[in-house]
C-alpha cells in the first residue's frame, strides 16, 4: 500500500473542505490545493502572481483566498497615500499588504486604508442617506461615531475585526456596485466595504467584500500605463463635444456639413477606439457614466422630425431605446443607471428621469414650462439639478436663471440660487454628489445638503465641469480674446485654501474639456494640430 503524509494529506483535506464551503470552482480549489504543497511561496496560474514570506504567512493566517482573494500584483515599492512612506506593497483582490520591518510581528504586516481612500474618493461630502444599524445588539464604535450591526457586524467579528477590517467610518446606505451594476445595502469600513445580498441570505455569501484591492491597482497602474491616443478623424470629418467617465472617453465625429454625425468612443483601459452609433443622420448630445452612453437620436432622415433617446451600454455593447415621440426629446444625462432630459410638447416642456432597471418614469418639474425655459439638467445618483431661464430683457439683453435641484430620495425640490447671465453665455451645470457647480458670471459652487455656496471664480467662464472634488472650467484669455480660444481653470474643492490653477492657457484649448478616469481632456484650437486631443495627468493638473 503506498504510503501518505497524513499530516499534510489532512491539512489538504480541510482546505480543500473550506473552498468547497466558500463557494469556489473546482478548478480553484486543485490550484489553492497544489499551492499549499509548496514550500515558502505560493504562485497562482489565475494571475501568475506569487506570495511569499511574510506576506505568505499573512495570507494563510487571516482568511486566505476567502478574505483576500488572489495576488493580482508582485511584490514592489511604493510610496503610502496615508503618511508618505515608502513600503514594499502586495495588491490583492481585496486587499493591500504592506510590509513594515519597523514593527514585531503580527504587526510588521498592515493593510492599507483602501476603505479610507476609495471613500474619499467618493464621497468627499459624505455618503447621502447613511443610516445607523439600529438592531438589536448593534455595537457604537466611539471612535468614529458609526455603529454596525446585523449580518455586517456578524462578519466583521467573524472575519479579523479591527486588525482586518478596522473600524467603521460610514453608517449603512445605498450604493450601486461597480461589479454587477445593481444597487445594494453597504457600509465602509477603514481596510474594506461591505455588501449585504440578501439573496444569499443563510450561505457564508450574504456579506461579500468590494474587490477594492482590484479598483485601486487598476486606477494606480493599469489605467495610467500609457498616456490614452485618439486618431485623428478621416479627411473632412471632424471630432468635438468630448465627455469622460472613470474609463470611457466619448466624442461626437461629423462631416464639415453636419449632415452625419457619428459617436465614438475610446476605452482608456485597452486604448482602444469603439463606435457607439453610426446609424444615419444625427446622433449627438452625447453623456457618458460608467459604462453607459446616452444621446439625442434621429435616424429617421428627416431633418424636421423630433429626437429620440438612446443609449448603449459600452461594457456589454447592447443598444437600447430610452425615449421616443411623436413629442421631442432632448438635452439627456446620465449618471449611474439612470437617466434625465427634457421633453417639448407643442409649446411646453417638463423634465423627465427614467430608472433603467425598472423603467420607472418620473416627472420632475411637475406642470408645463414655456418651451426653451428649462436648461441641460445635471444629474448624480443624489441629485438632479437644472436651471429654469426666463426671457431675454433687450434693453440688458441678459436673461435670469433660477437654478433648483430635485432630491431623488425625498423627491423634495428646492432654490439653489438665481442669477443673470448675457444673452451670448449659455448657462451650464455640472454635478457630483451633492456638489454642484455652475457659471454665474463667474464659476459658484454649492453643497446641496449643506446649503453653503462659494465663488470659486470671477469674470466670464464657461462650461464648468465637477468630478469628485475636482472643478474645471474655460476662460477666453484677455490677451487674446478675439483669437476663438480658450484657457482651462481648475481647482480642487479639498484644498483648504482653494487655490485656482492654470492646466491650459494660451488659448489653445476648444473649450471643450473632459474628465476621463485619472485624465484632464481638451482639444487643440488652432495650427497644424487643429482639433487634436491632448491628456494631463489629473492630479498634475489640479493637485
Amino acid at each position: 500500500m503506498k504510503k501518505h503524509n497524513v499530516p499534510h494529506l489532512i491539512a489538504t483535506l480541510c482546505i480543500a473542505l473550506l473552498l468547497i464551503t466558500t463557494g469556489y470552482s473546482a478548478n480553484e480549489q486543485q490550484a489553492y490545493a497544489r499551492a499549499e504543497m509548496q514550500v515558502g511561496s505560493r504562485t497562482f496560474p489565475e494571475t501568475g502572481h506569487t506570495i511569499k514570506g511574510r506576506f505568505l504567512e499573512y495570507w494563510e493566517q487571516h482568511g486566505g483566498l476567502a478574505q483576500q482573494g488572489y495576488p493580482i500584483s508582485a511584490e514592489i515599492q511604493e510610496v503610502s497615500e496615508v503618511n508618505g512612506n515608502t513600503y514594499a506593497v502586495q495588491y490583492f483582490e481585496r486587499a493591500t499588504f504592506e510590509l513594515h520591518p519597523e514593527n514585531q510581528p503580527p504587526h510588521d504586516v498592515l493593510l492599507s486604508l483602501l476603505g479610507v481612500l476609495d471613500y474619499r474618493e467618493h464621497y468627499p461630502g459624505g455618503a447621502a442617506d447613511e443610516k445607523p444599524n439600529a438592531e438589536p445588539g448593534s455595537v457604537l464604535f466611539k471612535e468614529t461615531g458609526k455603529r454596525v450591526g446585523g449580518a455586517f457586524l456578524t462578519y466583521w467579528q467573524a472575519h479579523g475585526g479591527l486588525m482586518q477590517q478596522g473600524y467603521p467610518i460610514s453608517n449603512e446606505f445605498q450604493a450601486r456596485s461597480p461589479l454587477d451594476g445593481k444597487t445594494y445595502t453597504m457600509q465602509y469600513f477603514e481596510r474594506a466595504v461591505f455588501e449585504l445580498h440578501p439573496e444569499n441570505r443563510g450561505t457564508p455569501y450574504e456579506v461579500l467584500l468590494s474587490q477594492l484591492g482590484t479598483f485601486k491597482y487598476q486606477a494606480r497602474y493599469v489605467t495610467q500605463a500609457q498616456v490614452p491616443s485618439v486618431p485623428r478623424p478621416a479627411a473632412g470629418r471632424r471630432q468635438f463635444n468630448i465627455r469622460g467617465s472613470d474609463r470611457y472617453l466619448v466624442w461626437g465625429e461629423a462631416a464639415t456639413t453636419l449632415d452625419t454625425y457619428d459617436i465614438k468612443a475610446l476605452d482608456l483601459k485597452t486604448n482602444t477606439v469603439l463606435t457607439v452609433s453610426d446609424a444615419p443622420d444625427y446622433q449627438g448630445n452625447q453623456q457618458i457614466s460608467d459604462s453607459i452612453v446616452v444621446w439625442e437620436d434621429n435616424r429617421h432622415s428627416c431633418a424636421t422630425c423630433d429626437h429620440d433617446i438612446r443609449g448603449k451600454d459600452l461594457a456589454t455593447g447592447s443598444e437600447f431605446q430610452i425615449a421616443t415621440g411623436p413629442e421631442d426629446q432632448s438635452t439627456p444625462t446620465v449618471a449611474g443607471r439612470s437617466v434625465a432630459w427634457v421633453e417639448g410638447i407643442g409649446s411646453t416642456s417638463k423634465l423627465l428621469l427614467k430608472d433603467l432597471d425598472g423603467g420607472k418614469v418620473t416627472e420632475v418639474v411637475s406642470g408645463a414650462r414655456p418651451a426653451g425655459t428649462l436648461s441641460q439638467p445635471a444629474i448624480s445618483e443624489q441629485y438632479v439639478v437644472w436651471a429654469l431661464l426666463g426671457k431675454e430683457d433687450q434693453n440688458t439683453h441678459s436673461y435670469v436663471a433660477q437654478l433648483q435641484a430635485y432630491e431623488r430620495a425625498t423627491g423634495i425640490t428646492k432654490n439653489v440660487a438665481q442669477f443673470s447671465l448675457p444673452a451670448s453665455v449659455p448657462v451650464s451645470i455640472s454635478v457630483s454628489g451633492q456638489r454642484v457647480v455652475w457659471n454665474e458670471g463667474g464659476v459658484r459652487a454649492a453643497d446641496l445638503k449643506s446649503g453653503e455656496t462659494s465663488t470659486l471664480y470671477s469674470g466670464v467662464a464657461f462650461a464648468p465641469l465637477i468630478k469628485g472634488a475636482v472643478v474645471l472650467w474655460t476662460v477666453t484669455p484677455l490677451a487674446n480674446p478675439g483669437a476663438g480660444g480658450f484657457d482651462i481653470y481648475g481647482v480642487n474643492l479639498d484644498d483648504k485654501d482653494r487655490k485656482v490653477v492654470q492646466p491650459v492657457t494660451g488659448g489653445t484649448s476648444t473649450g471643450d474639456v473632459a474628465i476621463a478616469g485619472d485624465w484632464l481632456a481638451w482639444q487643440t484650437k488652432s495650427g497644424p494640430d487643429d482639433g487634436r486631443f491632448n491628456f494631463k495627468r489629473l492630479s498634475e493638473a489640479v493637485p
